[in-house]
């Protein structure tokens, strides 16, 4: 006995030992994914360290990233992730390659001991080509970039030093007085670096650039695409995304990039500051970008997506690209120049738009969408609209904000052909102006433009119109100026002009809807005739532009036409003409008003008919002619009678074996299915008689559910007369069910539901509501609403479990992943061992009901945690090593564990 005693109490410290080991598990090994929840971290120091005689330690670091990262790829596990910890930053003087996986993450990150410069390439021979690595600052406050391009080529042989892919630069925060380019820093002379597929986020610069700063000493070429430059920020200087700089004769090539949510405190550039040298943007999107002012006063602001100004002779080019959403915000009032989305300040800076969009920026003082200071800029097939120029709270500024689309403050500013600008607002007391241009500032207008609204003019300030006012060629817009003020139109090339007689008209004349002119001839004021093309729709879409457009005479407009969702176009009728369902269309050489109508029709999604039967001696789940929605899927079940089995079943008249059921899948075409069946032998006993036909009728249950849950099978559901239909709902994460409505009756929040003996058409509908859960995009499904039908319920028997698994799985927040914790089965199994052992174990005569509540409690414990593991587990599911659950189940067995600690000690002592 005493042997016995001895083995159970063994086995009772193994299950303990095994039981606390299994509870600790999850915490150090997984996270909630089944993923290892800590990576494989290697030490690496480039000054200090030794790839001879370290060993990746903290205290015996490596020196080189290559021998670090094959010490993490020989030991780690399959599944995980590679951390190389910096403790002293690395120099790359020779050629080198680093390659990451795309199985795995590979990180580079400083480490908190370590405040320096993370990464350097330096030297005439330096070059490293990366790809698939994360650069990560840590998030704690340094002094020095993530990457520094130190490097150096010829003048000749402007050498490759840096070639990047698919890499990531995020996290770090330069903090010293000068700090530049927190994200990459390209200094050097004579070199080449190309950077794409990759991110630059999350970097703070106390100076300039808080993404990248290119200011190389020697003539260089840097070309970034494809590539995210975003919530970068800088505090005393400009660029919050990027800052460039460098020597004379440099190119900065950005294609298809995106500059998003960067900030500039204290300049400007929110997204890209341009100092010297040539910027070609292309086919690029410049979003959300902010200049806020801080505090400090007298400092010169402008340019929340794009600054350029003279340090050089900059030369840009934007060519297709959206400067959409950015903001320059001034809480001082003694700014000299602003432009919420592009800002020019620079005597021999130039700038060329073309064919893009400057949209919804705002500026608090002047030039909503553009400001010009100082330099030329020339805009051609570009729409400026919806920008604003207002007041921050209230505040007034220097300039009283105006020019809520373009502000020219000085400079030149060439309007090439086809330029849209239209919509801006300002929010001073000037009226609201289109293009305000300041006394000494020039407009050259060429070719033909839109400008709705006014084009303001102050006395001596030049509009050169170089096509003039005839009869083929028109530039029409509405002039305004204070008051009685007068103005100078100077009309050229077709007549040479004395320039001490300069012919001046009285702007009162804005009076016409369709603007004023000159005769380019004559030198005469014109009132500029027009027409109205008056568009509509039946409401299911849209034409821009609408209402009623004005067009010069003679001239020319495009319009789109948009259908809303789940419409199509059906046709464009022009002057009571159809000509089909096009998408645009453009009116030229209009010499009369012309109206335009578009209508509009359903997309439908086909349907398909199955044709499903059966003969004798068994039944088809479904009957008759079945309707699909195109795209779907649909099983057929089949069951034979007692004494038969199924003897073949055909689709599309071709036999498919003998399975007890098939599936249509993505049907787009009609089908049919049929089955039959044949006796299997004779039986005692005698079988019900059954009918020698199944009914051919089906009646039709809607299925409809809110955002944010799927119920199976979805849309109209035809049903067999007579027949039984189950429904399947699952809430997404971020989602709970709130009730469901059988025929609008509410049965409450079920997760499935059976419709028995339908003998008439049903509704199913399924509302939910959001949780505190984040919601995954990928997993949204929004169904189409349809009116219920008011029907009756016969019938009707929902299957509503009553049992304590129910109500539990009722209220535990259900994990969005198909699987179970291997970890929770096995804390299952050894709480039910511990309260099995602890019941069996002898207790002393003393103190006998006391010891009697800890083998009760720990068989209550044991009890419980299987009804959780029960309700919360599915064994068919896709095992992992632990899940959601894992923590409560933990909870469960330490409080079992403290039951048998309880019972030992009282045991013992009464012994």
């Amino acid at each position: 006995m005493k042997k016995l005693e001895k083995l159970k109490n063994e086995i009772l410290n193994l299950c303990i030992i095994v039981a606390m080991i299994t509870t600790m598990m999850p915490f150090y090994v997984v996270d909630t994914h089944g993923e290892l929840l800590q990576p494989y971290t290697v030490y690496v120091n480039g000054s200090t360290g030794s790839d001879i005689s370290g060993d990746g330690s903290f205290a015996k670091p490596y020196k080189s990233f290559e021998k670090s990262q094959q010490k993490a790829i020989d030991n780690k596990t399959v599944d995980q992730d590679i951390l190389i910890k910096v403790t002293g930053g690395i120099t790359v003087a020779s050629n080198a390659t680093w390659t990451g996986s795309t199985s795995y993450k590979t990180t580079l990150q400083r480490d908190s001991s370590f405040t320096g410069l993370l990464l350097s390439i330096a030297g005439s021979a330096g070059k490293l080509t990366v790809s698939n690595i994360t650069f990560d600052g840590n998030n704690m406050n340094a002094l020095g970039s993530l990457l520094m391009v130190n490097a150096n080529g010829t003048a000749s042989d402007k050498r490759l030093v840096l070639d990047v892919d698919n890499c990531e630069f995020i996290n770090n925060r330069d903090t010293s007085l000068g700090g530049s380019g927190s994200g990459i820093n390209i200094g050097g002379s004579y070199i080449t670096v190309y950077i794409n597929n990759s991110r630059i986020s999350n970097n703070f610069a106390n100076s300039n650039g808080g993404g990248i700063r290119f200011a190389s000493s020697g003539a260089s070429n840097v070309t970034i695409e494809n590539t995210v430059i975003s919530n970068n920020s800088t505090y005393l200087a400009g660029g919050g995304g990027i800052v460039s700089t460098p020597a004379s004769g440099s190119i900065l090539k950005l294609n298809s990039i995106t500059l998003d949510g960067n900030t500039a405190t204290g300049s400007g550039g929110g997204g890209i500051i341009i100092q010297t040298a040539q910027c070609d943007i292309t086919d690029s999107t410049i979003i959300n970008n902010k200049v806020v002012s801080g505090t400090q006063a007298g400092l010169i602001l402008g340019g929340g997506g794009v600054k350029v100004m003279s340090t050089g002779t900059p030369v840009v080019s934007i060519l297709r690209t959206l400067i959409k959403g950015n903001s320059v915000v001034s809480i001082v009032s003694d700014k000299v120049e602003t432009g919420g989305g592009i800002s020019l300040a620079g005597g021999t800076v130039t700038v060329t738009v073309t064919d893009s969009d400057i949209t919804e920026n705002t500026s608090n003082n002047d030039g909503g969408g553009i400001s010009i200071l100082l330099g030329t800029m020339t805009i051609e097939s570009t729409r400026i609209t919806n920008n604003s120029a207002k007041e921050y709270m209230g505040m007034t500024y220097a300039y009283n904000c105006r020019g809520g689309g373009i502000m020219a403050v000085g400079g030149s500013l060439f309007l090439s052909d086809n330029n849209i600008i239209q919509g801006n607002f300002t929010g001073s007391t000037i009226a609201s102006d289109n293009i305000h241009v300041q006394s000494g500032s020039s407009v050259n207008v060429s070719g033909l433009n839109t400008i709705t609204d006014n084009f303001y003019l102050p006395v001596n300030a030049f509009l050169t119109l170089t096509k003039g006012f005839n009869e083929t060629t028109r530039n029409v817009f509405p002039i305004r100026a204070a008051a009685t003020a007068l103005g100078t139109v100077l009309v050229k090339p077709n007549v040479a002009l004395d320039s001490a007689i300069p012919y001046q008209f009285n702007f009162s004349l804005q009076s016409t809807p369709y603007g004023i002119g000159v005769n380019s001839t004559n030198k005469t004021l014109v009132i500029a005739t027009g027409y109205t093309i008056s568009t509509s729709t039946d409401g299911n879409g849209i034409i821009f532009p609408g209402s009623d457009t004005h067009v010069s005479d003679g001239g020319f407009k495009s319009f789109q036409i948009t259908p809303n969702f789940g419409y199509k176009i059906k046709d464009v009728v022009i002057d009571g003409v159809s000509v089909g369902g096009i998408t645009e269309y453009l009116f030229t050489d209009v010499r009369g008003n012309h109206t335009m109508r578009a209508t509009f029709e359903l997309i439908t999604i086909p349907e398909y008919k199955i044709t499903a039967s059966a003969g004798l001696h068994g039944s088809i789940s479904l009957v008759g002619d079945v309707i699909i929605t195109e795209g779907n899927n649909q099983v057929f079940a089949f069951v034979a009678d007692s004494s038969y089995v199924i003897a073949d079943v055909l689709v599309d008249g071709l036999s498919v074996g003998k399975s007890s059921d098939y599936e249509f899948i993505d049907i787009r075409e009609n089908h049919t299915i049929s089955v039959e069946f044949e006796e299997i032998g004779n039986f005692s006993s005698t079988p019900t008689p059954i009918p020698t036909t199944l009914p051919t009728e089906y009646l039709m249950i809607f299925a409809t559910a809110d955002e944010g849950c799927n119920i199976a099978p979805y849309g109209k559901v035809l049903v067999a007369y007579g027949s039984n239909q189950e429904f399947n709902i699952d809430a997404y994460s971020g989602y709970e069910i709130d009730y469901v409505l059988i025929d609008g009756v509410n049965v409450g929040a079920i997760t499935d539901y059976l419709f028995t003996n339908v003998y008439e058409n049903h509704t199913i509908h399924v509302s939910t509501k959001l949780t505190d859960e984040p919601i995954l995009q990928e997993n949204k499904i929004i169904n189409n609403t349809t009116n219920k039908n008011e029907l009756n319920s016969k019938n009707i028997s929902a299957k509503k479990s009553s049992s304590i698994v129910y109500k539990i799985k009722n209220f535990v927040k259900q994990s969005e992943e198909k699987t179970w914790g291997l970890i929770n089965l096995i804390i299952t199994c050894l709480s039910a061992l511990l309260s099995i052992i602890l019941l069996l174990s002898k207790d002393s005569e003393n103190k006998f009901k006391s010891k009697l509540i800890y083998k009760v409690l720990s068989i209550l414990i044991t009890i419980g945690l299987t009804i959780y593991f029960v309700s919360t587990q599915n064994m068919s599911y896709t095992m992992k090593l632990y899940d959601n659950f894992t923590g409560v189940m933990v909870l469960f067995i330490s409080v079992n564990l403290l039951c048998v600690y309880f019972y030992r000690k009282h045991n013992q002592k009464t012994k």
